[in-house]
């Protein structure tokens, strides 16, 4: 028996979006497209977002022995889950240890004093360092 197809989905998938702050340009600061291509593991990483792809990612990294840092603008990951959800994945995070950082929003990313350290400058005063900035802001 032939069923006849009654519509179509075409699920093309999004763009990496990277914020328009100073900084964004240098080296080892990429979107998942590019994290999925390092041509070897970070030993820090700084994974910018709250959503899934951010979560997935920052596990990822941290599985791999990079020593991992998520961070996003709201106080919780995964804005639009049910909240106890959203609380026990924060929890597991940092249990696991992941460097959970709720409430920052990056502001601009410097090269450090040695030439090849990533710093980030948060809108709200906190600067975090890495080797490598992953956006995942959709």
């Amino acid at each position: 028996m032939i069923c006849p197809v009654q519509s179509i989905v075409v699920a093309t998938g999004g763009l990496a979006f990277m914020p328009n702050i100073p900084g964004v340009e240098l080296p080892g600061v990429v979107t998942s497209d590019e994290a999925l291509v390092l041509p070897e593991k970070p030993r820090r990483i700084i994974v910018v977002g709250g959503g899934y792809i951010a979560v997935e990612f920052a596990g990822f990294f941290h599985g791999y022995g990079s020593d991992t840092t998520l961070m996003f603008r709201a106080d919780l990951p995964l804005r639009g889950f049910e909240g106890s959800c959203r609380q026990f994945l924060s929890d597991r995070l940092t249990a696991n240890g992941i460097k959970v950082k709720s409430g920052l929003n990056p502001d601009e990313i410097k090269i450090g004093a040695d030439g090849k350290t990533l710093v980030v400058h948060t809108k709200e005063g906190p600067v975090l360092e890495a080797d490598v900035v992953m956006f995942a802001t959709g």
